[in-house]
């Protein structure tokens, strides 16, 4: 019984995500926001706030466009040249945004998974606030 209301929160939590239902934990799309909606669940909201704050202090209108970017490269599966074609920038200009949006965040050092995880929480985080 205690259960049920963690387990209702977690639910709410999920549904007001963007990318639809999560039908296949198997596919890397709908793992990766069943694990944002759990991590914001039990309190990741804090380490997400603190990214947020330091990618602010580049302005405004810079975190905008880094996570812009980044919501494009994530798009497009990774691909920097159809994100670049999308975005009308060269591919070398998209992978130093990426570089740097990792930088500012503190994560360029971590696998390609947990980049992506961090930046995709930061971007539901983010179109929450703005």
């Amino acid at each position: 019984m205690n259960e049920i209301p963690e387990g209702m929160r977690e639910v709410m939590i999920m549904k007001e995500m963007k990318g639809g239902e999560i039908q296949n934990l198997e596919e890397h799309s709908c793992r990766m926001r069943y694990l944002l909606g759990r991590f914001i669940s039990y309190g990741g909201d804090r380490a997400v706030r603190e990214m947020a704050e330091r990618l602010l202090q580049e302005g405004e209108k810079q975190a905008e466009l880094l996570l812009h970017t980044a919501e494009c490269y994530y798009e497009e599966n990774g691909s920097a040249t159809s994100a670049s074609e999308r975005l009308h920038l060269h591919k070398n200009s998209l992978l130093y945004r990426m570089k740097r949006l990792y930088q500012l965040l503190g994560i360029e050092k971590d696998t390609a998974f947990v980049r992506e995880f961090y930046v995709r929480l930061l971007l539901e985080y983010w179109n929450q606030i703005f």
